[in-house]
């Protein structure tokens, strides 16, 4: 149990430690988000997954996969990618809950809660829309902000397992697992990983 409880310490922890705000280790350090990765807390309370997917207090909720973070107007946004959805932490309030996404892998807009997203895995803002790169579907979706509307789009993007290298303009523009992407100076840059651009 113990040997158990140590491997899926190292793998929470690994996991956090790719991404910014975090650091090797057990926790992450920065004080926005406290101490959500000790090891009591998030990956030995085996949650089960609608519960996981609730959100709750955020010292007591544990995370499944966050491959990334952006902090915006109080909030920390989240690109939690296996639950393949978005989720926001409420910094005044220390509740973390999702933002966008049902929950099942797939590419499809609509309502934030009714939207579905495949491995949300890089995060973006122009300060009001949340760009998304959504890695298994190779898509770039548009996420509105709090107050901001409340519907998912795809900027690029076909579905699961469409993916190439072609420029173009929408839907014309083929990526590959796209992990990153960046706004900058009015546009998006996006770490096409797989087709290394």
């Amino acid at each position: 149990r113990q040997r158990l409880r140590a491997i899926l310490q190292k793998s929470y922890a690994s996991c956090c430690a790719r991404r910014r705000f975090a650091a090797r280790g057990r926790r992450i350090r920065d004080r926005l988000a406290q101490s959500w990765a000790d090891a009591d807390l998030c990956p030995t309370k085996r949650r089960r997954a609608d519960e996981r997917r609730a959100g709750g207090a955020a010292l007591e909720t544990g995370l499944n996969s966050p491959w990334d973070l952006l902090l915006h107007g109080g909030k920390l946004y989240i690109a939690m990618a296996g639950d393949h959805q978005i989720w926001a932490l409420d910094l005044a309030r220390g509740r973390v809950a999702p933002y966008a996404g049902l929950g099942r892998e797939d590419l499809r807009d609509g309502p934030l809660g009714g939207a579905c997203f495949a491995q949300p895995s890089g995060l973006a803002t122009d300060g009001t829309t949340l760009y998304v790169a959504d890695s298994e579907v190779s898509a770039i979706r548009a996420v509105p902000l709090v107050g901001k509307g409340n519907t998912v789009k795809t900027l690029v993007g076909s579905g699961l397992f469409i993916f190439g290298d072609r420029d173009g303009i929408g839907p014309q523009v083929l990526l590959q697992h796209a992990l990153g992407v960046v706004c900058y100076d009015g546009k998006l840059i996006v770490a096409d990983t797989y087709n290394s651009k």
